[in-house]
């Protein structure tokens, strides 16, 4: 990008009023998506003509893109560190290397691959079994499908799942007959799966050594009991209005250090940018494991679900934004919350009327 980052708000508020005046917002009823309305304003107000913006938008698609090149560097540096018993930091390499890899491809199928055996030697079962399931979603290489079924089997071997444990070996066993591999090789494999089958009671390994997720952040209830007309308040306090103050709330009686007046899940929320590669995007957990988005390489997630969900929501619309949602402030709020409700409702009937 030849043209340098502008006074982007100062842009937005010239462009709204300009898109006011020639009654764009009005038109924008019939429109049937976010992306068409986006476009409308583009197209019909003057930051299409400030060069810096329109440069942003031609390449904005370019940036934190995808690459599998970069993904199996990062890859072969996790392999490395892997060889070298140093699990925890390769599992940091592999982990970028599935943040860098594009979507439903074979190498994010190898990052997944070799994360899950790094998790594997460190005792994170669950985990390992999380990233055997992303490899089989990719569409699995045969090279790694024996592989990831005797893991498999293992790791729910250690986790004292015993019907499963058996599932995962018949589907090995079935798997081997039609492998081509060495006499040797199929010969070791087939003495491991005999000795978890006879194997009658199946231990679950101490994860003394594991990477322990964060406890959950506790939500305190309000104090006094729930209020009968604000839902998400304290019984304590009473909704009152004038027309000097507008709407208020008072206390019916004093407030002691350390009550609980408010408690609410905030209907949309942003992440600092500072944050990203530290908490998930969507429910703002502090990541254990690390899972990406199917575009950017910016944000992380805390589980495919969190993804998922953040996709549909609003993510599908910031994604290729984000650089410069990160210069507006508050205002990267205001879309979140606008993305969140669906401009259709907020344009709608459902609008608040003054």
């Amino acid at each position: 990008m030849s043209a340098s980052i502008g006074n982007f708000q100062f842009e937005l508020e010239s462009s709204l009023e300009a898109a006011k005046s020639a009654g764009v917002f009005s038109n924008l009823l019939k429109d049937k998506s976010e992306d068409v309305i986006l476009e409308a304003f583009k197209g019909h107000t003057k930051i299409k003509d400030i060069e810096w913006i329109a440069v942003y938008f031609e390449n904005c698609h370019k940036l934190n893109t995808k690459s599998s090149e970069k993904a199996s560097c990062l890859r072969n540096e996790g392999n490395k560190l892997f060889q070298k018993k140093k699990y925890r930091e390769a599992i940091s390499k592999y982990t970028h290397a599935i943040i860098s890899g594009p979507t439903e491809t074979e190498e994010l199928a190898f990052a997944y691959g070799n994360r899950s055996a790094a998790l594997y030697r460190i005792g994170l079962y669950e985990e390992c079994l999380s990233d055997i399931e992303e490899v089989f979603s990719c569409g699995s290489p045969s090279a790694l499908q024996h592989k990831l079924l005797q893991r498999k089997a293992q790791c729910m071997n250690h986790l004292g799942r015993t019907a499963e444990t058996n599932l995962c070996l018949g589907e090995l066993q079935h798997e081997l007959e039609d492998l081509d591999l060495d006499a040797d090789k199929k010969g070791n494999i087939l003495s491991e799966m005999a000795a978890l089958q006879d194997r009658h009671e199946l231990s679950i390994c101490c994860r003394g050594n594991t990477m322990k997720a964060e406890k959950a952040v506790e939500v305190p209830e309000v104090s006094y009991g729930p209020n009968s007309v604000l839902v998400q308040a304290s019984g304590l306090v009473s909704l009152n209005s004038s027309k000097t103050k507008g709407r208020f709330l008072t206390a019916s009686k004093d407030v002691k250090a350390g009550d609980t007046l408010i408690v609410e899940r905030p209907f949309a929320a942003v992440l600092l940018p500072d944050h990203y590669p530290t908490h998930c995007h969507h429910c703002f957990q502090k990541l254990n494991m690390a899972y990406p988005c199917r575009q950017c390489t910016m944000v992380r997630y805390c589980s495919t679900v969190c993804a998922t969900l953040s996709w549909d929501q609003y993510h599908n619309v910031e994604c290729r934004y984000l650089q410069l949602l990160h210069s507006v402030g508050i205002a990267h709020l205001s879309l979140r919350v606008v993305l969140v409700a669906g401009c259709r409702y907020l344009l709608g009937k459902h609008s608040v009327k003054k």
